[in-house]
């Protein structure tokens, strides 16, 4: 019996390897944005309320809600370097997973928790990047051992006053610490009412952790912030969508697998309310409901679930093994098998090969953009910059003071009708002549990556427009400027671009340039790069998507027969 504990325990503990050990684009999304505000709240002893890095909206109100995860970011990073930043994350959401996975071992069993680790994998692996988030998971955890462990302990219920002073300063997850002691007070004061008396004193101390949310910069308004931020968001961003419009918007599986989790997660809150368990039924009803909402909850839901479905599926195993007692069996035998899969499907980067995703395995950082920005800053290019939202985070970190931004990715920074204007800017010639005009703009700086409608129309109209001279082009960055120089395309553009995807060190780069080239209309060198694409990622399910949507739209008998031939080959793609 040890030994079938131990090598359960070795599983779990490789599990969590698998997710945690990862090489991550950080800088591509916030973590520049972050170092650079924890690198000016250290220096300047003050949390900037206004959003000082936008030329466009530099007077415009802004509540940092996670500067103290800026801060600590800023001052590893300053003593350890993207090693320290690393260990930090490791650290941070290795603890939450350790802890969760203890926590539902005592309510459970190894064999259970290792099956629903194992096929939550996945949706924790997706959100391993470095981001103030990690450490709402760790909270999370706390707050869930104290709710289930410790909520008759008056000492412990006093843990949570610091908990929520700290997460409220760390990242606006701090409305799930206050839905999980709301429910817990709406918990014992059921059992109060109708089973049996409470202390009293439990009442008292989970009043003060709750008000406890108020001890931010902005007092009562950063309190209420979760709740009136989306009153100024004019931009949509994908992670703020609901999981039936990720489901039609992309064909990564991913979101169709998140999809039947939550259905399991729905059924399984189901379960326990009949089984009188109250308290977790409410909970993970509740994180099932607020991933279908926006898929950027999913995490909170894979940690919910991590802890509350092993407890289900243990009580079911249970009682099927009553009529059928090899069930125990078998089901040891599964917890194996999946736990085993989904830690080769991740460590071997099979999972992100098939599905072209910019995290793999191993220890380091990514940084895709730093050559171009590093051909910025030689080139002395003429202010003011237009970019596109994706890249504003990375640019605030290497270009800030000498360049500001004329957008970032936070909508909440900016007015929301700016975002018109943005918009206007890329689809319509005139708007864009008119607002370059009025913000001195001549230099371009845009992530040709961006899948949004306006940022291909751009892309397109631009590179045609022979007032803007293309001087850097890498597979992630262009920049262009209408100063007086020579476009680095010259007289033979199709032999340029042919030189550009023959440089594509990795699948990544080379989709990056087919989706590019498509943008632009360039049938020719999209194909080119796509036979590119097909020979440094030829299991590759999105590799294989996208070829059968090129032949599709070919509307030749031929094409249609290349185009069903794909779906046949590569059925577990679509």
């Amino acid at each position: 019996m040890l030994g079938k504990k131990v090598f359960f325990f070795i599983i779990f503990f490789s599990l969590i390897a698998s997710i945690l050990c990862t090489k991550n684009a950080d800088y591509s999304e916030d973590l520049g944005r972050h170092l650079a505000l924890g690198k000016l709240i250290v220096q300047t002893h003050t949390i900037p309320k206004t959003n000082l890095f936008s030329y466009t909206n530099p007077s415009f109100p802004f509540t940092n809600h996670h500067w103290l995860s800026e801060v600590i970011f800023y001052g590893v990073h300053a003593a350890l370097g993207d090693s320290g930043l690393i260990l930090l994350k490791i650290f941070v959401v290795g603890f939450t997973l350790g802890l969760l996975g203890y926590m539902a071992k005592k309510k459970s069993s190894w064999a259970a928790v290792t099956f629903v680790l194992g096929a939550l994998a996945f949706i924790l692996w997706s959100r391993t990047s470095l981001r103030p988030e990690i450490f709402g998971y760790a909270l999370f955890a706390l707050v869930l051992w104290i709710v289930f462990f410790k909520r008759s302990s008056t000492r412990a219920l006093f843990l949570l006053i610091p908990i929520n002073s700290i997460w409220v300063n760390v990242h606006i997850t701090f409305v799930f610490g206050m839905a999980l002691e709301g429910i817990l007070i709406m918990f014992l004061l059921y059992k109060h009412l109708f089973v049996e008396k409470q202390n009293k004193i439990h009442f008292i101390v989970l009043l003060f952790s709750f008000a406890s949310f108020i001890v931010n910069p902005s007092l009562l308004s950063g309190m209420l912030y979760p709740f009136k931020i989306f009153s100024n968001y004019g931009y949509t961003i994908a992670e703020n969508q609901g999981i039936r419009f990720m489901m039609n918007y992309t064909n990564w599986i991913y979101y169709r697998y998140v999809f039947i989790f939550l259905i399991i997660g729905f059924i399984t809150s189901i379960y326990f309310l009949f089984q009188k368990k109250l308290l977790e039924g409410a909970i993970l009803f509740l994180f099932s409901a607020a991933t279908c909402w926006q898929i950027r909850h999913a995490p909170f839901f894979a940690l919910s679930a991590l802890f509350l479905m092993p407890q289900a599926l243990n009580s079911v195993i249970k009682r099927i093994r009553i009529f059928f007692p090899v069930t125990s069996m078998l089901f040891t035998v599964t917890s194996i098998v999946i736990g085993v899969f989904s830690i080769y499907l991740l460590s071997s980067n099979t999972y992100s090969n098939m599905y072209l995703q910019s995290t793999e395995q191993g220890f380091g950082q990514k940084d895709n953009y730093k050559s171009s920005i590093s051909f910025v800053e030689k080139s002395n290019l003429p202010n003011n910059i237009f970019n596109n939202f994706d890249i504003g985070g990375y640019l605030i970190y290497t270009l800030y003071p000498r360049y500001k931004v004329f957008v970032d990715n936070r909508p909440e920074a900016y007015p929301a009708h700016f975002f018109d204007i943005y918009k206007n800017i890329q689809v319509d010639a005139k708007t864009r002549k008119k607002e370059f005009a009025r913000y001195g703009i001549h230099t371009v700086i845009f992530s040709h990556t961006d899948q949004t409608e306006w940022a291909q129309i751009f892309i397109r109209n631009i590179f045609q427009d022979k007032t803007w001279k293309l001087v850097y082009l890498d597979p992630y960055i262009f920049v262009m400027t209408d100063a007086s120089v020579l476009d680095i395309r010259g007289k033979l553009e199709a032999q340029f671009f042919e030189q550009r995807i023959s440089e594509a060190k990795n699948r990544q780069e080379a989709v990056n340039y087919f989706i590019l080239l498509s943008v632009l209309q360039q049938k020719e060198l999209s194909e080119i790069a796509m036979s590119k694409l097909v020979t440094l990622a030829p299991e590759s399910c999105t590799v294989q998507k996208n070829k059968n949507y090129q032949y599709s739209l070919m509307n030749t008998e031929y094409y249609r027969e290349r185009s069903q031939s794909i779906r046949h080959s590569f059925w577990y793609c679509f």
